[in-house]
């Protein structure tokens, strides 16, 4: 069975409201429970300012610009992030970490391509009434038929039409290695971007407005770079550092009185480090 397009009017900024609209068919159910970014519930903390920071101000003389900070704390104001896909206020930091991560596992790969390319893969309308699973198969097996050996893939199940209407019409983006041959292969149109001057940027934008499902990932990988081709170490998460002494920094809470925090986010030094504490027990990022 062919599933016909169906026009739904989505933006994929975030929503204000806790209420989140979704993907809809025409008889009032999702399109294979496929979703976009950020049409979830948030949490009732996602979104708001956390504070870290450094208060060892005895070694604190000079900032990276040069200034004199003697005696200042240093504080870092940040957005807690619950990390999750579905939330409307945190998916673009889910979508830069999970950039960050494909940006990682691509510098892995040893073989004769030096630089990432980009390829989306588009079958055919007969196709669309497959299963999601066969799909994604004969995607890689044509990918890799024109010449890309493997690398990461992020299915897309709508388009915008010229009205910014979402519309199904399942496709996929691969970033990976190798070159597009040119030669077509009936019922799918497979084009090369070309080189990546920024993979974190395209991967960024690509998750942005991916498939959202609770059975499968958001991002794949196939060929030379699937985990029984390529092994790769465990990404160690660098913890933020003070500018000044180096130290990791703490989670810190604003203690003052006769004024009030940083309302935005940002590094601030502070020269009255006694209005800060660190914060100590449970804390998320």
């Amino acid at each position: 069975m062919v599933v016909e397009p169906s026009l739904v009017s989505l933006p994929i900024a975030k929503s204000t409201t806790l209420e989140m609209d979704s993907i809809w068919a025409s008889d009032g159910e999702t399109i294979g429970g496929w979703d976009l970014p950020g049409h979830g519930i948030q949490y009732a903390d996602c979104g708001t300012l956390r504070f870290r920071g450094c208060l060892n101000v005895h070694e604190h003389q000079a900032g990276l610009d040069g200034r004199n900070q003697a005696g200042k704390a240093f504080v870092n104001a940040y957005k807690r992030s619950c990390g999750r896909k579905e939330c409307p206020v945190c998916y673009e930091s889910w979508a830069g970490l999970e950039a960050g991560r494909v940006e990682y596992r691509l510098k892995f790969y040893g073989g004769r391509w030096k630089k990432p390319v980009h390829v989306s893969v588009n079958p055919g309308p007969e196709l669309w009434g497959i299963p999601f699973e066969k799909l994604r198969s004969l995607a890689y097996r044509n990918v890799k038929r024109v010449g890309i050996v493997g690398g990461s893939c992020i299915y897309h199940p709508f388009r915008q039409d010229d009205s910014k209407k979402w519309f199904f019409s399942p496709h996929f983006h691969v970033v990976g290695y190798g070159w597009h041959k040119g030669f077509a292969i009936p019922g799918w149109v497979i084009k090369n971007h070309g080189v990546r001057k920024s993979v974190h940027a395209t991967v960024m934008y690509q998750l942005s407005h991916a498939g959202v499902h609770e059975k499968y990932h958001a991002v794949t990988w196939f060929g030379a770079l699937s985990y029984n081709k390529l092994k790769v170490p465990q990404e160690v998460e660098e913890k933020p550092k003070c500018p000044m002494c180096g130290l990791d920094l703490v989670p810190l809470v604003f203690v003052g009185h006769d004024r009030v925090p940083p309302p935005e986010e940002g590094d601030y030094y502070d020269q009255d480090p006694g209005d800060w504490m660190e914060k100590h027990g449970r804390w998320e990022s």
